[in-house]
Formats: structure tokens, C-alpha cells, sequence
């Protein structure tokens, strides 16, 4: 069997009818790189009853790669060259069993129009509100055109913010900087702060105190050093540190983990400027309490399919789904900042789920079309 590439493409084969949670390793020797035997005749087995039909490749490989049947051994060998993140591929036995990659297998170039003035995209991650939303941001159509529309990126690609430069994600699309996946301060990035990214800013929110206990649990051992490098030993100080994260990250210039570097409280005046940020210059406020309604939410505002994993937890606390923490620990202590901020952003979620006719009736198509409901 023989692999073509069309001129100026690249891509890897997901291996057929194997389990989703299957994973190979992929190493830099080429001599390592192989696929077993059985995958292999499992593979030509599948080719030759498929006829002209999309053959689902499914081997989730470190870096997916293109693939070639050595007829001597019985392997499958992946070459170096040939590392990239992966499309379909469909056999053609009329074509002398040819493997061609067509160029509607790979994402568009082309962003839905709903996307209009909120590019590029301004992901404001507040800590352990879904890390899992960067999935959902680029798998929007056109965002990232080398990145296949039903290739779940692997966990530790989201932890890591490991963004493959295959994946070809424009930057006039969606803002990449590592200070997005790292809390930055909306002052910070873009350059310009608030005036220069307004209109642009996507955010999931989540009930302060839930928020807060998740934050601190994952400090726990072996991370607890993090929190030791900002001077924060005790409970009691993570608490006063970190309250009114979100008010910090909508009103101050930190470049990296704001609410655990910005530790005086918020003022009265920022308080009210973040607000009207809130309220001014979002194109998407999500709940992370309401995961699967708020992606459902963003898939219609913004016309995009349905996928499985937009409704995964890939960085959940603890390797736990979402939590709900019992707050006695608190001792009766509210985030009074962010709860007002939680209630402007629950009261905007709401309003959109009405003004674009969303709701859990609506959204079982969407999560039927997913596979989860």
C-alpha cells in the first residue's frame, strides 16, 4: 500500500476501529517507531472491505504521523519527516490502492461570520475554571486549519499549552501567548490592555468560593512549592491573597499568575471599572457549574459543531471531574468582590441562553451529536 500526499499537505493516520484510550509512544529513534503487527493487518483488513469510504485512522501517537507498510517485516514504521497531527484518510481501490489526502478532510481557512469583531479571541483563564475551554477555542473552524475538527488534543498538551506549530493557528484569530494560559491580567495582554481587546474577551466563570477551594486543593503536595514562591504558607493567607481574582485579572497589568501575585484587595474603583468590563467587553461568558450548557451556549452563538471532548474535564483538581467543595473550611468567608462579578456574569449567561434560545431540551441534539448525553 503506498501513502500520497497531495502537493503542500501533510498528515498523520489514526488507526481504525482502535479504542479511543489507546495511546503509543513515539520515540526519536526511527528503528523504535513501530506500530504492532496486529495493528497493522488490522488496518489492511479494514482497507480492503471499506472500498472508497473515509477510513478513520485512530492510533493517538505523542505526534501522530503519517504511516507506510513495510511488506518485509510486517510493521508499520512512522519516519521522523512524517511527525504531524493528523487528518482522515480514505482508500481507493480504483486508484491502484492509493491513500490520497483530500484538502475537505482539513480544517478551513474560513471563520464563521459569527465570529465578526471578537477576533482575535482573548481567552481570560481564571484559575480552575476549565482549562478544558481551550479545546472548544481552537477547534473553532479556521482557527488553527492544521489541527483536524475531531482530534481531541491529548491532556497533557492542554496542561502543558504545548501548541504544535502544525496545527497552523492563525495569531489574527486567536491570541496564543503563553500569558493566556497563565492567568495574565487583561492590562497585560493585549498589548493596549482593555481598550485594545474589547469586544474580544471569552471567559468561563465559576461560583468564587467553589473556585477559591479548587485553587487551594490543587496547591496541595507536590504543588504546594508555587504557592511558596509567592510567599503564601497558610490557608488563612491563600484567602486573603487570592480574593477578588477576577476583579484583579479585569483591571490589572500582571503577566502571569495575577491572583496569586496581585495580593492587596481590590479597590473600590476597580471594582466598579471591572464591572463595566465585564459587562462591556465580552463576546462569551460561560459557567464552568454549567459546563455542557454553556459549550452547548457557545456552539450556537458562534454556529460550530458538536464534539465529544468540549465536554471533557482534561485538567480537573485531583484527576476528579468538577467538584463541589464543602466550605466549611471558609468558616463563613465569602469572596464579597468576586461575588458581585459572579452575579453580573451569571445574570449575562442567562440573558443569552434566552436571546439565543438555548436551553437542555434544546442543547440534546447538540450533546446526542457529541456523544454524551
Amino acid at each position: 500500500m503506498v501513502l500520497v500526499l497531495l502537493p503542500g499537505q501533510q498528515v498523520a493516520m489514526h488507526a481504525a476501529h482502535t479504542d479511543k484510550h489507546t495511546h503509543t509512544e513515539c520515540s526519536n529513534s526511527v528503528d523504535s517507531l513501530h506500530l504492532s503487527e496486529e495493528l497493522a493487518h488490522a488496518a489492511d483488513d479494514d482497507v480492503s472491505t471499506m472500498g472508497i469510504e473515509l477510513l478513520q485512522v485512530g492510533m493517538k501517537l505523542s505526534a501522530a504521523a503519517a504511516v507506510r507498510r513495510d511488506d518485509e517485516n510486517s510493521t508499520v514504521q512512522v519516519q521522523p519527516e512524517w511527525l504531524q497531527w493528523a487528518a482522515a484518510v480514505r482508500r481507493d481501490n480504483e486508484t491502484n490502492n492509493t491513500v490520497q489526502v483530500q484538502p475537505e478532510w482539513l480544517q478551513s481557512s474560513e471563520i464563521d461570520p459569527s465570529f465578526n469583531g471578537a477576533l482575535p479571541i482573548e481567552w481570560v483563564h481564571v484559575p480552575k475554571t476549565g482549562s478544558s475551554f481551550l479545546q472548544t477555542l481552537l477547534h473553532i473552524q479556521g482557527v488553527c486549519p492544521g489541527l483536524p475538527l475531531d482530534f481531541e488534543i491529548p491532556k497533557q498538551m492542554i496542561e502543558s499549552y504545548a501548541i504544535d506549530p502544525e496545527w497552523k493557528c492563525s495569531a489574527s484569530a486567536i491570541d496564543l501567548r503563553y500569558g493566556r494560559k497563565q492567568h495574565a491580567g487583561i492590562e497585560a495582554l493585549p498589548e493596549g490592555g482593555f481598550n485594545e481587546g474589547k469586544g474580544h474577551f471569552m471567559m468561563m466563570m465559576r461560583q468564587p468560593e467553589q473556585r477559591m477551594l479548587s485553587m487551594w486543593n490543587y496547591y496541595q503536595p507536590p504543588n504546594q512549592k508555587y504557592l511558596h514562591s509567592f510567599n503564601i504558607f497558610s490557608f488563612d493567607r491563600f484567602i486573603n491573597a487570592t480574593s477578588g481574582c477576577v476583579a484583579k485579572m479585569l483591571t490589572r497589568a500582571a503577566p502571569l499568575e495575577t491572583c496569586l501575585a496581585e495580593q492587596t484587595p481590590p479597590t473600590d474603583a476597580e471594582m466598579d471599572e471591572a464591572k463595566t468590563r465585564l459587562q462591556t467587553g465580552f463576546s462569551f461568558i460561560g459557567m464552568e457549574e454549567q459546563w455542557d450548557l454553556s459549550i452547548c451556549l457557545f456552539n450556537v452563538m458562534f454556529n460550530q459543531k458538536c464534539h465529544s471532548f468540549q465536554f471533557q474535564n482534561a485538567c480537573a483538581t485531583n484527576g476528579t471531574s468538577s467538584t463541589t467543595y464543602d466550605l466549611a473550611p471558609l468558616h463563613g468567608y465569602r469572596d464579597l468582590y468576586d461575588t458581585e462579578l459572579f452575579d453580573i456574569g451569571t445574570t449575562m449567561f442567562e440573558s443569552n441562553l434566552k436571546r439565543y434560545n438555548v436551553s437542555e431540551s434544546s442543547c440534546e441534539s447538540c450533546w446526542r451529536e457529541a456523544g454524551v448525553f
